[in-house]
């Protein structure tokens, strides 16, 4: 499975807490994809080939490298912006990691734009 086809598998889903199903962190690890969607109004979840989560209230800056989320940039790591309650999504996020997006759904409206990037792109 490609990166786009498990976009593309994810789109649609609903937000309930911890996004993957078991399936698909299994595939996500085994492929080395890493999943990013926002939960309560605070945290990044980071899910698959990395498991762990950042505090981010009210948006801000993320610092990860291959092995999760540092506290702050030392030079080796890329940076996800997590944005919050833009054009009436909950999160949303920006980065220069190359990625694909999906929609986490809540009640039929988009409550999250979530990314899924390689793990291999953090060591580029």
């Amino acid at each position: 499975m490609n990166i786009k086809e498990f976009a593309e598998m994810l789109n649609g889903k609903e937000y309930h807490g911890t996004f993957l199903s078991d399936e698909e962190r299994k595939i996500a690890v085994e492929n080395g994809f890493v999943v990013c969607t926002g939960a309560s109004d605070d945290l990044m979840e980071i899910e698959g080939a990395i498991e762990d989560e950042a505090s981010c209230f009210d948006g801000g800056d993320i610092y990860i490298d291959e092995c999760g989320v540092v506290p702050a940039p030392i030079g080796n790591e890329k940076c996800i912006t997590a944005i919050w309650g833009k054009d009436g999504c909950s999160w949303q996020y920006e980065t220069d990691i190359p990625h694909e997006t999906f929609n986490v759904m809540e009640n039929e409206n988009v409550y999250c734009k979530g990314i899924v990037f390689e793990l291999g792109e953090l060591n580029v």
